[in-house]
């Protein structure tokens, strides 16, 4: 039933280059659509999709809530040697070789996505993360900072990510760096800082969270 949604608002939306529908991570009975129903609700542009997709998880990085255009797509691939925020590179080097883009975007939840107790990969969250993990998110960032044409309001959006990774990658010891790549995240911590409070999504009180760490760390006083 998702392709024939997703199917039908491409036809009503004039054939666009993306279609983004919203998800769902939990156990749940699959819902109904009456496809004939279908509207998009939003119809924009490349530089809103790559601001969507790290502005938080309604649209994301995720390659399971989109559909493009193979033309669109071309030449580019995945970057395989990345093992963390893989295809949210792969989205965003897309988007960034395209000036004019076209967008469709369903507020249907299409697409659910489920953990599996017993098996799977994603069967404990705790270990999808792994102790490099942080250090893998922000490689991704880097990669996004690094695309031509990225615009403004998305580069704050991957620096504010860079800087709450950096001060939770420090904090509490979860890695061992090297001191190369401690310099690197304690310059993220200098430079970003303004970005990440004034940009990110998170909760005040996960804001306040981190700028206790960021004090602490300064401090030298963590775990």
């Amino acid at each position: 039933q998702l392709i024939s949604v997703v199917d039908s608002a491409i036809e009503k939306c004039g054939r666009p280059d993306f279609v983004v529908y919203r998800h769902y991570a939990k156990f749940s009975e699959w819902p109904v659509y009456d496809v004939d129903s279908v509207k998009a609700s939003d119809f924009s542009d490349g530089e809103e999709l790559s601001f969507r997709i790290l502005k938080d998880n309604v649209v994301g990085g995720f390659s399971w809530n989109k559909a493009v255009r193979r033309e669109v797509i071309g030449t580019v691939h995945y970057d395989e040697s990345m093992t963390y925020c893989e295809d949210e590179y792969f989205f965003m080097n897309i988007i960034m070789r395209h000036k004019n883009m076209r967008v469709c975007y369903i507020n249907y939840y299409l697409y659910c996505y489920v953990q599996h107790k017993d098996f799977g990969q994603t069967r404990d969250p705790r270990k999808t993360f792994t102790p490099d993990g942080l250090h893998r998110s922000i490689i991704a960032r880097e990669k996004i900072l690094a695309l031509d044409n990225l615009p403004e309001r998305t580069a704050q959006k991957a620096r504010a990510g860079i800087y709450n990774t950096s001060v939770s990658a420090l904090f509490g010891r979860r890695i061992t760096p090297s001191p190369e790549i401690y310099a690197r995240y304690r310059r993220y911590m200098k430079n970003y800082a303004r970005e990440y409070y004034l940009h990110s999504n998170d909760t005040i009180t996960t804001k306040t969270k981190i700028f206790i760490k960021h004090i602490l760390l300064l401090l030298h006083i963590h775990k």
